[in-house]
């Protein structure tokens, strides 16, 4: 009896996990567009600090959300 709840209990997340996938992607998406966004805020030195140039970020936030 105790290996039958085991059963549904993993089936009930493993439901779960599938239906929490997209709520997951989509806060991918806002992460990397707070990202770019702050990455657009900052001037040529701050950029070069971090080992970036206009022009990389510039591509970056250029991207469509769901690109890495």
């Amino acid at each position: 009896m105790q290996e039958v709840n085991m059963t549904t209990f993993a089936l009930h997340m493993s439901h779960l996990q599938v239906s929490l996938r997209p709520v997951a992607v989509v806060g991918q998406w806002l992460t990397r567009r707070r990202i770019r966004q702050e990455l657009l805020e900052l001037d040529d030195e701050q950029l070069t600090d971090v080992g970036l140039s206009r022009d990389i970020v510039l591509e970056a936030a250029n991207k469509p959300l769901w690109s890495a």
